[in-house]
């Protein structure tokens, strides 16, 4: 597993309900894990890191 510089979605939005593109964003990325056939087993906001690029 690598460092990530980041900030979770929990850190960022805590308890507010998160903005429909971050929503999409994460529909988006878990979409192409699905592909990969790849299991995201613990979705949770504090799992799910938001970085520079995103």
């Amino acid at each position: 597993m690598d460092y990530v510089e980041g900030k979770t979605l929990h850190a960022l939005y805590d308890e507010e309900a998160l903005p429909n593109d971050v929503r999409k964003a994460v529909l988006k990325a878990l979409n192409e894990l699905a592909k990969g056939k790849f299991i995201f087993g613990d979705l949770r906001t504090p799992n799910i890191m938001l970085t520079n690029g995103d």
